[in-house]
């Protein structure tokens, strides 16, 4: 893909090295973006690749052939993004999932801000916690709070050991897996 780059456009309309646009103006004498054929080529070819990257010909007759592309790669899983420590999915009928990991929590009671990767749009229906893998035969326990669309509190609880079983304080330095569910 490339921006427009005939000898009229309007040089680094959207910062350095990124031009755009220009309607011109006759009483400054400056003229308007001329349109060439490698710019109609690169919007055409990126926009018939993610519709033929899902095996359908594009049909002149159909105006939906796009938005159902995009559609199928999310359903599909493309439209799962990745951050560090988590991600994000989005699939076709609104739902959002996304997880990730907590920062490290020093001991039962204590607590952690998790941020969400993206906010939810409307609402948050669950959130869940999970063990992060201990080195020992134990489990972790953790609770979350009243979630916004923007993150939630998680607080450290404890341990249940193998050795008993018994109940233990939450481990120093550890963190919990979480997952959150909405639209």
């Amino acid at each position: 893909m490339h921006r427009i780059d005939t000898p009229t456009a309007q040089k680094d309309k959207f910062g350095a090295g990124k031009n755009g646009f220009t309607r011109g103006n006759p009483q400054t004498g400056t003229p308007a973006t001329d349109l060439d054929d490698d710019y109609f080529d690169m919007l055409q070819e990126e926009l018939a690749s993610v519709i033929e990257a899902t095996n359908v010909t594009l049909d002149k007759a159909k105006r939906n052939q796009l938005l159902s592309a995009i559609k199928a790669h999310i359903a599909s899983g493309q439209g799962v993004s990745y951050v560090t420590n988590g991600g994000v999915q989005y699939f076709q009928n609104g739902l959002i999932r996304q997880w990730g990991l907590s920062p490290v929590m020093s001991g039962s009671g204590i607590s952690a801000d998790i941020v969400f990767p993206v906010p939810f749009p409307n609402e948050v229906h669950q959130v869940r916690t999970f063990d992060a893998g201990n080195p020992s035969p134990s489990a972790n326990f953790c609770m979350a709070g009243p979630p916004s669309l923007t993150g939630v509190k998680v607080w450290a609880v404890a341990a249940i050991t193998a050795a008993g079983p018994t109940l233990a304080t939450w481990p120093t330095g550890r963190s919990t897996y979480w997952e959150a569910w909405g639209r």
